[in-house]
């Protein structure tokens, strides 16, 4: 909330303008937008960040599989990956231990794949 009055600043300092004279009233907009604009900053900074959590993070990262669930058609392993176990569908072949590689999601289901197959593109059915 005490964000939205900071960064409100420039909007309310305007009325310097009507009740004072410019060389007062300059200095005074001017002292008062600098906390606004280094919010400003920051904020951009932080827009331009990459992902660090939920599912966007996980595309692309290494992981492990952890349990196979052999006949399954919706998901047909159980990944490691990031710290969390993930229901995956994995693409190819794979068995306890591989390290596989998380290419894209299908819903927010993991499809994963191992080695050489993760160079492939990801099915665009598999990407929701």
């Amino acid at each position: 909330m005490w964000c939205h009055l900071l960064l409100s600043l420039p909007a309310v300092g305007l009325a310097f303008f009507a009740f004072l004279p410019i060389e007062y009233a300059l200095p005074a907009y001017l002292a008062m937008n600098l906390p606004a604009l280094g919010t400003y900053y920051l904020i951009s900074r932080a827009l331009r960040r990459p992902v660090q959590v939920g599912m966007e993070s996980l595309v692309g990262a290494e992981g492990e599989v952890a349990v196979l669930y052999p006949g399954s058609a919706l998901a047909n392993c159980l990944v490691r990956c990031q710290g969390e176990l993930w229901s995956a569908h994995a693409v190819g072949p794979v068995s306890v231990g591989a390290r596989v590689r998380v290419l894209g999601f299908d819903g927010t289901r993991p499809v994963v794949a191992k080695g050489a197959e993760s160079e492939k593109q990801v099915p665009s059915s598999a990407c929701h």
